[in-house]
């Protein structure tokens, strides 16, 4: 009849609430012949521990009208009594859970769990499977949906474990989306791990860095590559941080906006410490009073060299051009000479002059003849 409650197809809810005494006393099944002197026996009364005579009312309440059954007798256990051996309390609730342990597994055979497991797996698919695409956005195809099922699975199995409401249904949400996205970007979307063991050279929740960058949360460049500015990694870009172009003659460096700008947005990073007497962003030119050897390389370490000009003929003493560049009209190693001087190296006098002098303006001397 409709509106009836069939117990065949759907268990009756209790109408009262279950009495508490039942939960401290328990009916149990005890052999004499199994428990006689072992330690489950009080010695001062001859019974198992949490009996008293009041539980052998039933066959004649004394230890003499229980060695003279012979048989299983079913008494009364106060569930909280102290027993007085080892692990006696978890053998009482072993044996008598025990007839009901084989239940457990039948009964899920039953249509009602089969029903709910069928519909704790469809409801919990469609928001994986919806949150797993977000996931696999945000995250740049590192995770998907399957990743995301597994995590999910592998939680409701442990909470349903754990918990007493094994129907709770749990799923992937909004609020756990934003979690894992900010997990993610912990290590700024580059190819990073996040180390948890902890040793001498890292720490709980330090991420392994990878495209030159450092830092707890590896958002900073590594010494050294700085060429361009440190950003997240994105999509399909790791922005990697760029090394320095240092010509082989400087060991640290800074990233500069300024130098970013002028350059057009293609090389920020200025060198601290440019050796081997060179200078600049790059270390690419050679400092004053050394000029730069054509016959070598630019990442030699004997590309510059000193200027040898002569005090007395050259207006600016040991300054010469630095660079070779013919089409400029410029001479590496060529020295700025008097008026009255020539050479090289400021170092003769012009024709019709001679005694050059350090304090004379115009270097020469006098002219010949006069």
């Amino acid at each position: 009849m409709t509106g009836e409650w069939d117990p065949s197809i759907r268990i009756e809810p209790p109408s009262t609430i279950p009495n508490q005494q039942s939960r401290i006393q328990l009916e149990v099944k005890f052999s004499y012949n199994k428990l006689a002197g072992t330690s489950t026996e009080d010695p001062t009364t001859g019974l198992p521990y949490g009996i008293n005579g009041k539980d052998f009312a039933g066959i004649g309440g004394s230890k003499l009208a229980w060695k003279k059954k012979k048989r299983m007798v079913t008494v009364k256990i106060r569930v909280y009594a102290e027993l007085g051996n080892c692990l006696g309390g978890l053998m009482l609730d072993i044996r008598r859970k025990a007839p009901h342990y084989l239940s457990d597994f039948t009964d899920a055979l039953n249509l009602q769990c089969i029903a709910t497991t069928c519909f704790m797996y469809f409801a919990l698919l469609a928001p994986i499977v919806t949150f797993g695409g977000l996931l696999e956005e945000a995250t740049h195809q590192r995770m998907a949906a399957m990743e995301n099922l597994a995590s999910s699975a592998s939680c409701g199995i442990i909470y349903h474990l754990f918990s007493g409401q094994p129907l709770t249904i749990i799923g992937s949400t909004g609020p756990a989306l934003v979690v894992e996205t900010i997990a993610f970007d912990i290590c700024n979307g580059g190819d990073e791990t996040i180390l948890t063991a902890k040793s001498q050279d890292m720490g709980h929740g330090r991420c392994e860095c990878t495209h030159n960058m450092n830092g707890m949360n590896s958002d900073d460049c590594e010494d050294f590559y700085n060429d361009s500015p440190w950003r997240p990694g994105i999509e399909d870009q790791s922005n990697e941080c760029k090394r320095c172009e240092c010509n082989d003659h400087a060991t640290r460096c800074h990233f500069d906006w300024a130098v970013y700008n002028a350059s057009g947005f293609s090389s920020g990073g200025v060198r601290d410490d440019c050796q081997h007497n060179t200078m600049r962003n790059n270390c690419e030119q050679c400092k004053p009073n050394f000029y730069r050897d054509p016959q070598r390389s630019i990442r030699d370490p004997y590309v510059c060299r000193p200027c040898q000009c002569d005090r007395r003929g050259s207006k600016f003493e040991e300054i010469c051009e630095g660079e070779e560049g013919p089409e400029r009209g410029l001479f590496g190693g060529k020295c700025y000479c008097k008026s009255n001087v020539d050479g090289p190296n400021c170092d003769r006098c012009k024709i019709g002059f001679w005694e050059m002098r350090k304090e004379d303006p115009d270097g020469g001397g006098h002219v010949l003849g006069i």
